[in-house]
């Protein structure tokens, strides 16, 4: 289709801009670049061209043009298209009327364009639902979560199967960061159309990969005579090992530590989980030493609530259900901590008051720092070291080292966990 441009700049590539522009007008110096405002048309068929598009979008309102974003060789179309139109009342129109539509089979999704790449990757106001009714669409979640007023959808996305069958998951934008969290308060665990959904955080690829590809488990602490067809035999119950190995000093007698390989990243998870923390029999003990049953269970509930926290940790990466009761915890503690943090500054500042004498008053009064030296106040905190969320997934797995609790004589306790080098530890 000849005539066809690229969309706007981001000068007037948004409501926003296009205010801006009129204004400019309004006062007498008119823009050098015409007004457009750029609509985004995404999960396209291959065979939707310009001309579809032009056909569909000015039943509604005029349109300046229209540009399918295809491949530099292969010329395919990639699924997604740009629309111009001349106004926000237009674009706001086309929205309204035409999101969802079917076309050439396909639900279209249309949304004002986001020109900012590092808004768009950013993930901010992005949430996953799991367990919708397979009945459930695109504009269906679309009305389910507008209609609970958190705030302004941008955009919702049914996933569907090759026969354009929905996978009872989907994904919903928020524009504002705050509704989104809104909107997982109110809506994780609710019943819909009796299903009960999960909704959750969306993370990225790259998160979710560093949590979920790893399939070599480290293990140490094993008693001298596991060999590797024992190592193999003890894990391979948990799923498909390709090879297990156990270290050998220079007499080929057993290190106490040792590698097993497993085909899928999954069956690692699920071996870590059951195995980290396990009581091994140490033949090097005589049995008279060895520790009574009593003894055992003991140190067993003793060490249970421990393990349960890294088990839980494990088990979030394939249950998004688990992982998002995981994150309202997390979120319950951290409140809870300011406001005891908010409570005891209070308390501190309120006893510095009363022992302030009167030179420390007209100090203070005068913008002083009361009589306090240079340097952080008793009583405070460090601040923790700041630690992304690609680095902490990439360490998901890796139990802490506790090596030094004792466990009962008798027994070795064994260490299970994602192998990871020393340095790529997160401390």
């Amino acid at each position: 289709m000849s005539g066809v441009q690229m969309p706007a700049s981001d000068a007037t590539n948004s409501p926003q801009g296009a205010a801006a522009a009129a204004a400019a007008a309004a006062a007498g110096s008119a823009p050098t670049v015409p007004q457009r405002i750029a609509l985004y048309v995404g999960d396209l068929a291959p065979t939707v061209n310009e001309r579809t598009l032009h056909q569909m979008f000015s039943q509604v309102a005029p349109v300046q043009n229209v540009r399918v974003i295809r491949h530099a060789i292969t010329r395919q179309s990639l699924g997604y298209a740009y629309v111009n139109m001349h106004s926000t009342a237009d674009a706001e129109r086309c929205i309204e009327m035409l999101n969802y539509s079917s076309l050439e089979g396909r639900p279209c999704r249309i949304m004002f364009s986001n020109r900012d790449p590092s808004s768009r990757r950013s993930g901010k106001g992005n949430l996953f639902i799991k367990g919708l009714p397979p009945a459930f669409n695109s504009k269906d979640l679309h009305d389910f979560f507008q209609g609970y007023g958190f705030g302004e959808v941008a955009s919702c996305k049914v996933a569907l199967d090759e026969e354009g069958k929905s996978k009872c998951y989907g994904f919903v934008q928020f524009r504002d960061d705050d509704n989104a969290d809104k909107a997982i308060e109110e809506t994780n665990g609710l019943q819909l159309e009796d299903h009960e959904i999960t909704v959750m955080r969306y993370r990225s690829k790259a998160e979710r990969g560093a949590a979920t590809a790893w399939n070599n488990v480290f293990v140490k602490n094993i008693p001298k005579d596991i060999d590797e067809d024992a190592l193999r035999t003890m894990f391979e119950v948990h799923g498909a090992v390709s090879n297990a190995v156990v270290m050998l000093d220079g007499d080929g007698k057993s290190k106490g530590f040792g590698f097993v390989c497993f085909v899928e990243g999954k069956a690692a998870r699920k071996a870590v989980r059951a195995l980290h923390g396990a009581l091994l029999r140490d033949p090097e003990v005589p049995d008279a030493e060895v520790a009574s049953e009593e003894e055992l269970a003991a140190y067993s509930k003793a060490s249970e609530a421990a393990l349960e926290s890294f088990r839980r940790e494990l088990e979030a990466i394939d249950d998004p259900e688990v992982a998002a009761q995981l994150e309202a915890e997390r979120k319950a503690r951290a409140k809870g901590e300011a406001v005891a943090v908010a409570a005891a500054d209070e308390s501190r500042q309120g006893q510095q008051e009363a022992k302030a004498g009167p030179e420390e008053d007209e100090e203070a009064a005068a913008g002083g720092s009361g009589g306090r030296k240079n340097g952080p106040r008793k009583g405070t905190r460090p601040r923790r070291p700041m630690v992304t969320a690609a680095a902490a997934a990439a360490t998901v797995g890796v139990p802490p080292d506790d090596a030094g609790a004792r466990p009962p004589k008798g027994y070795k306790r064994v260490y299970a966990g994602r192998a990871i080098k020393a340095a790529d530890r997160v401390r």
